[in-house]
């Protein structure tokens, strides 16, 4: 069995339902074909500290890229583009356009297949296809259970009035920001998995592609990246799927899950702040750890 689903819609299809207007660059397009690469659920217990299941393997984008050319050469296209993640496409729409499933009230896309453990990506051609989009009424409607569980668990109730972004800590382990508490309640250094996690959608067994297996080198501690550059750190991690955010943000998410789970002392705090004296924001950071500490909110 092949370890992905995929379908074709028009692209006209895609502007009417989204009811945008053509994209110039892409006015050469005819069809969308959707794919979906699942990855695995399994937990690891490391003595590091790891991201979100996704960035467990090789970097997603490179592997999907990677299968997507092989198959425009195997349906022989002439002009063609592959997608993954950095897309002009709504990609979640467009898979539920395509019948791949339904956005569940954890924002995320659910599949009957795979639950919502799935990576997206597209191949646009100006080749057209037999689409097989259904029609809105034939679509999916009980994948997701409004169980409410993603609602109740979510660390930092990003979902409880729809999905508020900049709460999200998936989000947030990659951007800077001053929200100072929402990091409090990290877990992983890259991305965030309780929603999924809790999610009775994903308690499901499927076949997958074995390049999204756990690699060793998925699990991190400070000494591993605290005095690489970011041309470094991208070298190091280039099969990673974080391996393009800036190294200060990826230290800063691992002196927070250090303060977490209380493996950081004022004295270490202090020798960062002398450490990355000249960066704002990190300082910024690393004071509010300082006063958590100082009055045990550890």
């Amino acid at each position: 069995m092949i370890p992905y689903k995929y379908k074709t819609i028009r692209y006209q299809d895609y502007l009417l339902a989204k009811e945008e207007e053509i994209n110039s660059r892409y006015q050469w397009v005819k069809s969308i074909i959707v794919f979906l690469f699942p990855y695995p659920e399994k937990n690891h217990q490391v003595s590091g500290y790891l991201p979100a299941k996704f960035a467990y393997g090789e970097d997603y984008h490179q592997v999907v890229k990677e299968k997507l050319e092989e198959v425009a050469k195997d349906l022989k296209l002439n002009r063609y583009e592959v997608l993954v993640d950095q897309s002009f496409l709504d990609e979640k729409a467009v898979a539920v356009l395509a019948g791949l499933g339904e956005i569940g009230r954890n924002n995320l896309l659910l599949t009957a297949e795979y639950g919502s453990r799935v990576f997206i990506g597209e191949i646009v051609t100006d080749k057209k296809l037999e689409a097989s989009m259904v029609k809105k009424e034939q679509t999916f409607s009980n994948i997701c259970l409004h169980c409410n569980l993603c609602v109740e668990h979510c660390p930092t109730k990003t979902l409880d009035y729809g999905f508020e972004k900049d709460k999200c800590l998936s989000f947030l382990s990659q951007k800077v920001s001053k929200e100072y508490p929402l990091y409090d309640k990290m877990k992983c250094y890259y991305g965030c998995d309780v929603c999924q996690d809790v999610c009775p959608a994903n308690q499901k067994n499927y076949e997958y592609l074995e390049e999204f297996d756990y690699l060793e080198d998925s699990s991190l501690s400070l000494v591993d990246i605290v005095d690489l550059t970011n041309e470094e750190f991208a070298r190091k991690y280039d099969n990673k799927a974080f391996n393009w955010i800036p190294v200060k943000r990826m230290i800063r998410n691992l002196l927070v899950l250090e303060a977490n789970n209380h493996k950081l002392s004022i004295k270490d705090i202090e020798l960062y702040q002398k450490k990355f004296y000249n960066i704002d924001w990190l300082i910024d950071h690393l004071t509010y750890l300082k006063g958590r500490i100082q009055h045990g909110n550890h």
